[in-house]
């Protein structure tokens, strides 16, 4: 059942129509993924004084339960007819949604996130790796 993988799934659709409708590539990278919001928003406030590894492990965690409350519904729907999956797969929608913007309500502006240094950088030539120097 696609329930069972609903964060990847509705994250990646979730992205491609935010910036479509924003009049972007749908391939462009920005930090406005529900894990960079989180991050900004309740991680790096808090415990910015941790190791980087340790803020994410902090990130992972309600992403975690949002992707665990998904299996759950899958297999608790698992016997059921297709509409009740179709509507719990509109429920996981719909709390992704709240949950996005809510977050993005947080943030000031992009600005806000990039200032955060979430914005996603080129790779400067000194620091790839020698495998990708040219």
């Amino acid at each position: 059942s696609l329930l069972v993988c609903a964060y990847p799934v509705i994250e990646t659709l979730y992205s491609i129509v935010r910036r479509v409708l924003s009049r972007k590539s749908p391939g462009e990278p920005d930090a406005m993924h529900l894990h960079s919001l989180i991050m900004v928003c309740f991680v790096k406030p808090r415990f910015g004084h941790w190791t980087r590894s340790a803020q994410h492990a902090l990130v992972s965690f309600p992403l975690w339960v949002f992707a665990a409350l998904s299996g759950v519904l899958a297999n608790a729907l698992e016997e059921r007819p297709v509409g009740y999956l179709l509507l719990a797969c509109t429920a996981m929608v719909v709390i992704y949604h709240l949950a996005h913007q809510s977050l993005v309500q947080r943030t000031d502006s992009r600005s806000t996130v990039q200032a955060a240094g979430m914005a996603l950088q080129p790779i400067k030539e000194e620091t790839r790796p020698k495998t990708f120097r040219r």
